[in-house]
Order: C-alpha cells, then sequence, then structure tokens
C-alpha cells in the first residue's frame, strides 16, 4: 500500500505535458527552422493564417520571453552565481520546459543571433553565458519586447521630432485615425512597402487618415546617414511626417524589434491593431474603412 502511495505521489509531482496549443506552435517554429537553416522569421509566422488566436497569442507570448531572456539570465548569474535551470525559467515566465528548451534552441541556431549562450549537449542545460554579448545584446535590443495586450489599450505617451522639426506627441493623435509606422531605411521589407504606404497617404491622407513614420536606424544604432535616409524618403516620395525614434519612444511602445511594424491607432486614441511585417494595401485600406475605427 505504502508504494502504491508513493508510486501516486510521484504521478502526481510529475510535470505536466505541454498544452495541444503549445505543442502546435513549437512544431510550427521547429518545422521554419528547419525549412531555413536554423533562421527564425518571427513576423512571417506571425502573420501565419492558419493559426488560431490562442496559437497566435503564444507564439508572441514566446517572442516576448526570448527577447527578456538574456537579461533575465544575466541578472539571475550576477545575483546568484548561478545559471538558471530550465525549469526555473520555465516557473519564472510561467511557460512550459519545452517552450524554454524551444527558445534556447533558437537562441543557440539562429544565425543571426550574436553567440550569448553555450548548452550542454548531454542535458540542453545552459553550460554558460557571455555577460560582455549579453550586456551589447540588451543595450541594442532592451531587455523586454511586448507584442501582446496592446489592443484597446491608450496609444503610449511620446513626442517625437519630425525630420521638418514638428512636435508630434500622442495627444496630437487624439480625434484623428492614425497609423504609427516603424521602419529603417535599409531594411528589405520596409522599403517594399513604402509605395504601399505612398498610395495609402495620397487616397486616404488627411481627414480619413494619418501617417507617423518612426525611422528606427538611431535608435539601433545602425550607421545610416541623414542623407541617405532623406534621399530615401525623397526618391519614395513620402509626403506624410517621419521622425527618428528615440530610445524613450521605443521603449514606450514595447520595445519593438519586428520591422516594418505598425500600430493603428483609433480617432479615440487607443490602440485596435497591431501589424507586423509586410501589408498590402487591400489590408490597410480595410483598416481606413472599417467601422467603429
Amino acid at each position: 500500500m505504502r508504494k502504491f502511495l508513493l508510486l501516486v505521489g510521484l504521478a502526481t509531482c510529475a510535470p505536466a505535458p505541454p498544452t495541444d496549443v503549445e505543442t502546435s506552435v513549437h512544431e510550427v517554429v521547429r518545422e521554419a527552422m528547419a525549412k531555413d537553416d536554423g533562421r527564425v522569421d518571427f513576423s512571417d509566422l506571425h502573420n501565419n493564417h492558419e493559426l488560431t488566436a490562442d496559437e497566435l497569442a503564444y507564439l508572441d507570448r514566446l517572442y516576448e520571453v526570448f527577447f527578456a531572456l538574456p537579461a533575465y539570465l544575466q541578472s539571475e548569474f550576477r545575483a546568484t552565481g548561478k545559471i538558471p535551470a530550465i525549469e526555473d525559467i520555465a516557473h519564472d515566465y510561467r511557460i512550459h520546459a519545452d517552450g524554454v528548451r524551444l527558445l534556447l534552441t533558437v537562441m543557440t541556431s539562429e544565425p543571426r543571433m550574436p553567440n550569448l549562450i553555450l548548452l550542454d549537449e548531454t542535458s540542453g542545460e545552459i553550460a554558460s553565458i557571455d555577460e560582455e554579448e549579453i550586456d551589447e545584446f540588451v543595450e541594442k535590443s532592451g531587455s523586454q519586447v511586448r507584442l501582446v495586450g496592446w489592443v484597446g489599450k491608450p496609444v503610449p505617451a511620446f513626442e517625437v521630432s519630425t525630420l521638418n522639426g514638428e512636435k508630434i506627441t500622442n495627444r496630437d493623435l487624439v480625434g484623428k485615425r492614425t497609423l504609427i509606422f516603424f521602419w529603417l531605411t535599409r531594411c528589405p521589407i520596409c522599403r517594399r512597402i513604402a509605395p504601399t504606404m505612398v498610395e495609402l497617404y495620397k487616397k486616404h491622407g488627411g481627414a480619413e487618415l494619418e501617417i507617423l513614420g518612426l525611422n528606427v536606424d538611431e535608435a539601433l544604432g545602425l550607421d545610416v546617414s541623414d542623407q541617405e535616409r532623406r534621399e530615401f524618403i525623397s526618391q519614395q516620395g513620402i509626403e506624410y511626417p517621419v521622425a527618428m525614434l528615440d530610445s524613450e519612444t521605443r521603449s514606450a511602445f514595447g520595445n519593438i524589434n519586428v520591422f516594418p511594424a505598425m500600430f493603428w491607432v483609433k480617432s479615440d486614441g487607443t490602440i485596435g491593431e497591431l501589424l507586423l511585417n509586410y501589408q498590402d494595401l487591400e489590408t490597410l485600406e480595410s483598416l481606413v474603412q472599417s467601422r467603429g475605427d
């Protein structure tokens, strides 16, 4: 009888398996990595229309944790002298250990990522971290990225100056329907969507729509000259206001780290939608023409 009770106790303490939603998303990410030599284009996954709402929310949560992990590991190591175990990370971030293992795999397999950590080949646990690399990564990318929970919330407080010297704040958006457009000068997808944004503004700019372009070059420390940026804006015929994103505004918008990104702000000053990656004219016009802002 005691043996039976002991077995029951052990079974009760065994970690629960990942949910169907978690398992499905993990498979999607792994399939994407397998198809592209370890690369993961999060914005493509985010725009996967086959994902359910729950799967998309969990995918966004994984992305947030991914960018929070380096700073977390650094902080824990410097405070305790120990690197957190996978189960500890899972507990602290309230995600399944399989999700943590997946994120660690992405961190060490994604060719665009610096060498932040080294995994133990046998256990899969983090064997060591590179403090200098993590410090540099956190400085450039921020310690947290937020992609969920925006819809229905007031647009963050901000103040930016356009390239023409005009100040624009969140208060200026009240009563307007605005598309806040985060972009990089040399980002291929940002360049591809530029004519679409110009066409959208020509057709609907004014009473129906305002577009505020926030260029992220300087916020990410990219070596892009002001002349190159202005030449691109001129060549594309961009007439909507463009400002340089500063670190405070980037932080206010959740350290946005996927480009292009667009926050659709309704006339009451609340966020109606967050769009990532390339969007066609039809999709953007549907926002402008939608009822109830």
